[in-house]
């Protein structure tokens, strides 16, 4: 039998920046309302109850955040003959995180999630005349960090492929080893490596019948880790001692049919069972953050994958696709503290996350006028993402603030949660128009090309609840809606080169 063995490395590296910045005051003088009096008779015991009263304040966020990956792979494939496939790999991927990131703000948190150094601090001053099961404190608070971490990834893997003659059946099974060990100032995490099987078949029901060139079907099942970012971006407080890479169980069947012309049409279904996940509830003690991170989360994912696929020709490609999603995370100690960066519920609390949408289209065209151009475009449908449904009027409550001795009238409007209750739809567009080129003897390849990416965002953004100054009870004027997404589009030129 026949017996082929090929080598093959792959190198690449890449670039992320991003920055945020944010700098929102505030500054209120008003009396109580009527209202209120009545409702706090108990508060007229304090100074400021029956006059007015000033609050100066500020949250400031700025963060800067920058990833630099590099990565290498060796691979090796051994055809052993009778459609026997052998294969191995290592690949290593080096990403140097760095983030520099302040908060300074106010914050609002409930009496008894409070530390008890600063329950006894508010009951100092309140003494017994206040209702503490639901009081709201206000105190300001600060985080920096300066984050620069180090995160080598090693994956090794071997595989085994199997195509039956006239390529009817084939089959892949194979073994992935993961490790990750990650080091920045005065900590190092070091996980255990997790062995992630995989198996994947595929069927080819006939082939050339009337206008259907070929039917095939295929099912493939796996583990998968990861480490989340959220983890990637920690310091010596996060405490990460044991920790472990997210996991994943993936399940997907899939049928794919080709027409002539280069046409096919795909259809997947697929489950995810997700265990191992990073979450960080936060405890504010004394004005400080100290972020808790549980690596015990779970996350379900169900969804159908449709896609009508013209292949590359000529002068157009592309393809039509629409996607249902059906997420929900569950965070056990997600609510323990009151606040969390992830924004989940407690124990059974499964709760669908801020960026999921049921449903998206997605119409994507390349056209290429003249092979050295081509003009790609992408227009997308998406669903809305979730809201907390309005349940109830404007109504005023009493908050304390810490750091003035002083109690305030605040405004809020009772919602409940509605898994139905959504914003409007978004429609994404973006546009890209490139120069192509290569060498004589094709061993090069570059790309120049600009790009906007939501163009419609000056025409269209989506809406969600209205929303209030939750200072004076008033709603917002000028725009009688909450947007949810970047208002603006954004440009974009860059350069690639293959050799």
């Amino acid at each position: 039998p026949r017996s082929d063995m090929l080598l093959k490395t792959t190198l690449g590296t890449g670039y992320h920046q991003s920055k945020v910045e944010g700098d929102m005051r505030y500054f209120v003088s008003k009396y109580f309302s009527q209202d209120f009096l009545s409702n706090y008779p108990t508060l007229a015991l304090f100074p400021n109850y029956q006059n007015p009263y000033e609050l100066n304040a500020s949250t400031i966020i700025k963060e800067d955040t920058l990833s630099i990956d590099t990565q290498g792979r060796v691979d090796f494939d051994w055809e052993l003959g009778n459609g026997l496939l052998s294969a191995w790999g290592v690949q290593e991927m080096f990403t140097n995180y760095k983030d520099t990131m302040k908060f300074q703000g106010p914050m609002e948190n409930f009496y008894n999630n409070l530390t008890a150094a600063d329950q006894l601090k508010v009951r100092d001053r309140l003494g017994a005349f206040v209702d503490y099961d639901n009081l709201l404190v206000n105190y300001l608070t600060t985080y920096s960090s300066t984050v620069d971490n180090k995160l080598f990834s090693t994956s090794t893997y071997t595989l085994l492929e199997y195509t039956s003659p006239g390529k009817r059946f084939g089959s892949e099974l194979g073994l992935r080893l993961d490790h990750f060990y990650m080091f920045g100032d005065g900590f190092s995490i070091s996980t255990t490596p997790v062995l992630n099987p995989r198996l994947n078949l595929d069927f080819n029901v006939f082939k050339n019948r009337g206008f259907v060139e070929s039917f095939d079907i295929s099912a493939g099942t796996g583990l998968f880790s990861s480490i989340n970012e959220m983890v990637a971006l920690a310091d010596e407080r996060f405490n990460l001692d044991g920790a472990k890479p997210g996991r994943a169980w993936t399940s997907v069947l899939g049928g794919n049919i080709a027409f002539p012309g280069g046409l096919s049409l795909n259809a997947e279904v697929y489950y995810k069972y997700i265990f191992d996940r990073a979450y960080i509830p936060i405890v504010t003690a004394s004005g400080r953050i100290q972020p808790t991170p549980y690596l015990d989360g779970e996350g379900r994912i169900w969804g159908i994958d449709l896609m009508l696929q013209k292949l590359q020709s000529r002068y157009w490609d592309g393809w039509l696709s629409y996607s249902f999603n059906w997420t929900k995370y569950r965070d056990p100690h997600g609510a323990d503290t009151g606040l969390s960066i992830s924004g989940g519920g407690s124990e059974d609390d499964w709760y669908f996350p801020s960026y999921h949408r049921f449903h998206n289209l997605n119409l994507v065209l390349n056209i290429k006028p003249i092979p050295r151009i081509n003009i790609y475009t992408r227009f997308g449908i998406a669903s809305g993402t979730q809201l907390a449904k309005i349940a109830g009027p404007i109504t005023s409550y009493p908050v304390y603030i810490l750091e003035d001795g002083i109690f305030i009238e605040k405004y809020r409007r009772a919602t409940v949660a509605d898994e139905n209750n959504r914003t409007t739809p978004s429609f994404p567009l973006d546009l890209k128009f490139s120069i192509l080129g290569n060498n004589e003897a094709g061993k090069s390849r570059y790309e120049v090309y600009v790009a906007i990416e939501n163009t419609l965002a000056l025409l269209y953004t989506a809406q969600g609840n209205t929303t209030f100054n939750t200072y004076t009870g008033k709603e917002d004027t000028g725009s009688d809606s909450a947007s949810y997404e970047l208002p603006i589009p954004i440009p974009s030129f860059g350069f690639k080169f293959n050799y």
